[in-house]
């Protein structure tokens, strides 16, 4: 899984936490969320401007889950080792969030980042703390308005209709998706609520589904 994993992504994994056969769950959200950011440029501009980088599956001390730079230089350091506790409470969206919000420092910090940075510094004046752990941070409330909104699923979610306040979180998703992602996004508007539910699909659903989509490739490849 290390090796194909790589291989598909060309980012180098590092750290013993990838061998350890009690954490193929945890690599499968990792690369599940890797393969869903593919659509988008967010990891090719991180692997440009940092050709080494790496991510880390390692034993982090303290309390962090995850961390750029400061366990491995230029690498995201993922605790998986930590992670059972909150996968087994059925709280997936946190660690997709986690990943996503970790590589979004290493994002932050590249040439092609700077416009869509400064300008969320100046939002983010405006508009103070997305989340809590955010707090008074401008660097870790742009990697949490990121990292929701992929891990749209993740328990408390800001830009949910049932967290939210008055929709001020509605100028922070739409940075990030015109600036980030470039209109991409991965789950309904802000404000609405996305279906998490990991029930299969019905064979006429699924159906449906790919018909519908196979017709909107076809609009848009015209």
């Amino acid at each position: 899984m290390k090796r194909q994993l790589a291989a598909n992504t060309g980012i180098q994994l590092v750290g013993a936490g990838w061998d350890d056969p009690k954490n193929a769950p945890m690599v499968k959200i990792i690369w599940e969320t890797l393969e869903a950011l593919d659509c988008t440029s967010y990891l090719d501009v991180v692997k440009k401007s940092n050709p080494g980088f790496a991510i880390n599956a390692a034993h982090i001390s303290g309390w962090a889950f995850g961390d750029w730079g400061l366990t491995r230089p230029n690498a995201v350091t993922l605790d998986v080792y930590k992670w059972h506790e909150p996968y087994k409470a059925g709280d997936r969206g946190r660690l997709v969030r986690l990943v996503v919000h970790e590589i979004g420092h290493a994002w932050s910090q590249t040439p092609q980042a700077k416009r869509a940075y400064d300008r969320f510094g100046q939002l983010y004046a405006r508009t103070g703390n997305f989340s809590d752990y955010g707090h008074g941070s401008v660097n870790e409330n742009f990697s949490e308005v990121v990292g929701y909104y992929v891990a749209r699923c993740a328990a408390g979610n800001p830009y949910a209709r049932a967290v939210r306040n008055k929709g001020q979180f509605d100028a922070y998703y739409r940075l990030v998706r015109d600036e980030v992602f470039a209109g991409r996004e991965f789950g309904p508007a802000v404000g609405q609520t996305p279906n998490c539910s990991l029930a299969p699909t019905r064979p006429r659903q699924l159906a449906q589904s790919v018909g519908a989509r196979r017709v909107l490739k076809e609009k848009l490849d015209h």
